[in-house]
């Protein structure tokens, strides 16, 4: 069986005021090498609300992943030699 999930997001630009809200079930899924992903399938979106949304998404690529910055805390200094050779 197929996952259901609900699935919440404030679509940029066109859409005012409020969060969208829609029940979507999971199609695919993407794991391992590569960027992770999934292919959803809305299952209660509106007539007005799938134009707007296929309107704003059409002719745009889909993002290409971001590479996680290391945090200063994250990073650990080496420690000094014990028997350094002074140049």
């Amino acid at each position: 069986a197929r996952e259901q999930v609900v699935v919440c997001f404030k679509p940029p630009v066109w859409w005012p005021g409020r969060d969208l809200t829609l029940f979507a079930e999971v199609i695919r899924s993407a794991k391992g090498q590569g960027a992770p992903g999934m292919g959803m399938v809305f299952l209660d979106i509106t007539a007005h609300e799938q134009r707007a949304l296929s309107g704003w998404l059409r002719g745009r690529p889909p993002p290409l992943p971001r590479r996680r910055r290391r945090s200063s805390s994250s990073i650990t200094s080496l420690p000094v030699p014990r028997y350094a050779i002074a140049c």
